[in-house]
């Protein structure tokens, strides 16, 4: 099994140098965040009739942005 750096290295006698690498992912979802919020805020409220309005909204805008997703997609083609 390879070294991967975790621990020292005691073969040699002395401490192997290790280096660490910080990687940060980001995903440009605040919309989806925003909508789970109201739709967390309707719940906890107990505004079922909020709820049913969001949940189709929220429905409607998703099949929009595959909609153009899609139509993006086949217009590179």
């Amino acid at each position: 099994m390879p070294d991967l750096g975790m621990d020292d290295d005691d073969s040699n006698g002395g401490s192997k140098e290790m280096k660490i690498a910080v990687v940060t992912c980001a995903f440009d979802n605040s919309k989806i965040v925003n909508w789970l919020r109201e739709r967390g805020d309707a719940i906890k409220d107990e505004h079922w009739d909020k709820l049913d309005t969001t949940e189709l909204c929220y429905t409607t805008r998703i099949s929009l942005i595959q909609a153009c997703q899609n139509s993006t997609d086949s217009d590179t083609s």
